[in-house]
């Protein structure tokens, strides 16, 4: 989201220590719509706005849902990756288990994907993949699309690790 929950306010702190490190040259950080993470972001880095669906829901999704919404992330993703060629990005990161988005455009142009997980979605928040396209395809998926996987404590690492093909790192943060 562009709020300053949990894990928004760990972007803000992960995109701080990037920046401070000095090995990128530009961080551009996509939000799904203008909210108060924006002026977190802005000294640090880059910020844009760009339309990018949910695959996760807290109810059972119709057939025809289903079929909109694989519209709709497909469009998105072809639109992000378009974007990050004419841009020419080295890594995306995504920061949430919500949307594939940013990892199905990375892997359209060949860039490496990290994918930075906080929450476990149905246990913790109430939205899983089960209501859309299920587990199994969502994590074969995340699987297929990036090179890492970070997570921010043990029992995140516990809950994916034999759902995720790559060993998870955890990064801890004070937020």
């Amino acid at each position: 989201s562009s709020n300053l929950n949990g894990a928004e306010r760990c972007l803000v702190e992960t995109v701080k220590v990037l920046c401070q490190s000095k090995r990128y040259d530009r961080i551009v950080v996509y939000l799904p719509y203008d909210g108060k993470l924006r002026s977190c972001l802005e000294p640090y880095s880059e910020v844009r706005i760009a339309y990018i669906p949910w695959w996760i829901s807290n109810r059972k999704y119709t057939f025809k849902e289903k079929i909109k919404l694989s519209k709709q992330l497909i469009k998105s993703s072809i639109s992000l990756s378009k974007e990050f060629a004419r841009e020419k990005y080295t890594s995306v990161l995504t920061n949430t288990i919500a949307t594939p988005v940013a990892a199905l455009a990375a892997k359209i142009v060949h860039v490496p994907h990290i994918w930075f997980i906080h929450e476990l979605g149905q246990l913790d928040h109430g939205y899983g993949y089960g209501y859309g396209y299920g587990y199994n395809l969502s994590y074969m998926l995340m699987n297929l699309c990036s090179q890492k996987f970070i997570v921010n404590s043990k029992y995140v690492k516990d809950f994916y690790q034999d759902k995720l093909k790559r060993p998870l790192q955890i990064v801890y943060q004070p937020v």
